[in-house]
């Protein structure tokens, strides 16, 4: 038996193609490129933003039900990557809470950045958006 997964190939080409062959197979995984956009979700820059999207990809994981053990492989997996990304998440905010109050080390590092001829237009409006937020 052929097991097979499928990425941008179109749902139901290689199946219907193993089909016409008479050959044995089983999709364990198949994804189009369709209508669905999941490489540039938009999620905002704050610490506040990335633990609500945190939050929502562990209600997402948790969510997923399959009566198959691979599936259920392919869950703990998802699992395993989230529950890296929070200890990541958790450091990142121990660090930023060992910050004293008053310190402007972003500020002053954006503005460092900003001198800089070289950085896109692009990333030079986000940047200066982010320093004007930060400046009371």
């Amino acid at each position: 038996m052929i097991r097979i997964a499928t990425v941008f190939s179109g749902i139901g080409a290689i199946e219907h193609a193993l089909d016409r062959m008479n050959l044995d197979h089983e999709i364990v995984f198949a994804c189009d490129n369709g209508d669905v956009d999941i490489l540039t979700k938009d999620i905002g820059m704050s610490i506040d933003d990335i633990q609500v999207e945190l939050n929502q990809l562990s209600q997402t994981i948790s969510a997923i039900r399959f009566n198959d053990a691979v599936q259920d492989l392919y869950k703990e997996q998802l699992a395993g990557m989230l529950s890296e990304a929070k200890l990541e998440y958790t450091t990142v905010c121990k660090k930023l809470d060992e910050i004293p109050s008053g310190v402007s080390l972003v500020t002053d590092i954006l503005q460092c950045i900003l001198k800089m001829t070289d950085i896109a237009t692009g990333r030079r409006k986000e940047y200066t958006s982010f320093v004007s937020n930060l400046q009371p």
